[in-house]
């Protein structure tokens, strides 16, 4: 069976935006019988109990001791310090509990504390990276981009932050609407 892993948090800085376009993403490949578990750091206001209601199993990533004086990598990226530790340090463990997939086919982040770098790291799970953003001001090392948000440059926005080989699927008409407002819309 086909297995995808998504790598979100949510915390009361962070909102719960991510995980909730990644649970409309998740029950949408439920649907079709894709296996589907997350990846969440234990962050306060985080919202693993809502995702595991769902049915989904969180694979829980541990805030260090003294994680209140973390800032950010050196990377400056601005949401960095959202992570709770460095990138290479969440890095390695998801890739712990990504070794133990043997149906790994995909890997989803919606994470604006990860970029380029983070995802280098985590190819060698030999999973596709499939990254959810919209604020387009960092670098990605992806198979696909999501951004829904509308702007009028929609097709340049990432075209110097991802690779060539890179599928991006801009703008609003890609939006990850939960089944009761899309039957609106149509």
């Amino acid at each position: 069976m086909t297995e995808v892993v998504i790598r979100v948090d949510a915390s009361y800085e962070i909102g719960s935006g991510h995980v909730m376009r990644c649970l409309t993403l998740a029950e949408a490949l439920k649907n079709r019988s894709v296996s589907v578990c997350f990846i969440c750091r234990d962050l306060e206001g985080q919202l693993i109990d809502l995702i595991r209601s769902k049915g989904f199993k969180v694979h829980l990533l541990l805030l260090p001791t003294g994680h209140g004086s973390f800032m950010g990598d050196r990377c400056s990226l601005k949401h960095a310090s959202w992570l709770g530790v460095d990138q290479e340090t969440d890095a390695l463990e998801t890739l712990e509990i990504l070794s133990n997939k043997k149906d790994l086919t995909w890997l989803v982040v919606d994470h604006y504390g990860i970029d380029y770098q983070w995802h280098s790291r985590v190819r060698k799970s030999g999973a596709k990276i499939f990254v959810l953003d919209d604020l387009a001001d960092r670098k990605h090392d992806c198979d696909l981009l999501l951004d829904q948000s509308y702007f009028g440059n929609d097709l340049e926005r990432y075209r110097k932050l991802t690779p060539k080989t890179c599928k991006t699927l801009i703008g609003p008409r890609y939006s990850l609407l939960r089944p009761e407002f899309d039957n609106n819309l149509r």
